[in-house]
C-alpha cells in the first residue's frame, strides 16, 4: 500500500476507535461504507451530534465528505435568519454562536433570551440598543421611561 492509503485508513480505525459506542448505536457496520468515518472529525465539528450520526449512517460518501466540509444538509432556503437549538444559536443556517454548558442555568438562560430578543428585532426589520444600568430598580424606572418615548416617537411618524 502506498503511503497515502495507510495514512487514510489509520485515519478511519482511529475514528472508529473514538467513536465505537455511538457506531455501535447507530447500527454502523463496513457495508455503510468505513471510509466516510475519515471525515467523522470535522462534521462533528460544524455539526451537531446526533445529525452528524444520522448522516453518517444515510449519506453516500460524497455526500457526507460534503456535509462535512460545508455543514449543510443541503436544506433549501426557507432557512430561517437565526434559530436556536439546545446551546447553539444558528444565523441563516449557519453555526455561529455555541454557549458552554458550564456557564450553569442562569447564564445560559440570559444569553439565549438575549439571542431571542435581538432575532425577534430582526426578524421584523427593528434595532437594538443596549443601555447599561446599575441595578434592577433603575432597570424598572428605564423601561417606563422607554416605553413613554418610544409611544411618542410612534405617534409622530
Amino acid at each position: 500500500m502506498d503511503r497515502s492509503n495507510v495514512y487514510n485508513w489509520l485515519n478511519i480505525g482511529e475514528a472508529y476507535t473514538r467513536h465505537r459506542n455511538d457506531l455501535e448505536m447507530i447500527g454502523f457496520n463496513d457495508k455503510d461504507g468505513p471510509t466516510k468515518l475519515s471525515y467523522l472529525e470535522r462534521a462533528l465539528s460544524v455539526g451537531e451530534r446526533e445529525e452528524v450520526f444520522s448522516n453518517l449512517k444515510t449519506m453516500s460518501k460524497r455526500d457526507f465528505a460534503e456535509y462535512a466540509k460545508s455543514g449543510n444538509k443541503g436544506v433549501s432556503d426557507d432557512v430561517p435568519f437565526i434559530e436556536i437549538r439546545g446551546h447553539t444559536v444558528y444565523v441563516q443556517g449557519r453555526r455561529a454562536i455555541i454557549v458552554s454548558k458550564h456557564f450553569g442555568k442562569k447564564y445560559t438562560n440570559l444569553l439565549m433570551g438575549t439571542v431571542r430578543v435581538v432575532s425577534r428585532a430582526m426578524e421584523r426589520g427593528g434595532g437594538i440598543v443596549a443601555v447599561h444600568l446599575r441595578n434592577r430598580k433603575e432597570a424598572n424606572r428605564f423601561k417606563v421611561q422607554a416605553k413613554r418615548i418610544r409611544a411618542k416617537m410612534r405617534r409622530k411618524i
